[in-house]
């Protein structure tokens, strides 16, 4: 009986130490990349971009076509492209053709992107 208790006892604390591992490792990488757009400008927001800073080209429309960030409104958006990559380009096209562009935003570390009429 003792025996099978020391076996018991032993793949306890195996399986402690690899479902633990498994939990500090998925948590030491995981990087929460959700970002609220904020829009403090006086117009709305009818296209808005976001893009992995490493890449070349402005990814789709994230509103797409028939929505839109009202002046001091927001919306939320997941930015994680699964690269792991941290530093993301943002570009609002507003209802009155201005354009608003921040680049190499760190989203592992930024939680809000606020789009306003300074300049």
């Amino acid at each position: 009986m003792l025996k099978k208790a020391g076996s018991y006892i032993a793949l306890a604390v195996l399986a402690v130490f690899v479902l633990g591992g498994t939990t500090t490792k998925a948590s030491a990488t995981y990087q929460d990349r959700h970002m609220r757009i904020m829009n403090r400008a006086s117009s709305t927001v009818d296209h808005l971009y976001i893009s992995n800073a490493a890449e070349e080209e402005w990814g789709p429309d994230q509103l797409g076509n028939d929505q839109f960030i009202a002046p001091d409104h927001y919306r939320d958006f997941n930015v994680d492209d699964g690269t792991d990559h941290c530093l993301y380009d943002f570009k609002a096209i507003l209802h009155d053709s201005r354009e608003v562009e921040t680049h190499k935003v760190n989203v592992c570390k930024a939680d809000t992107w606020t789009i306003s009429d300074a300049k």
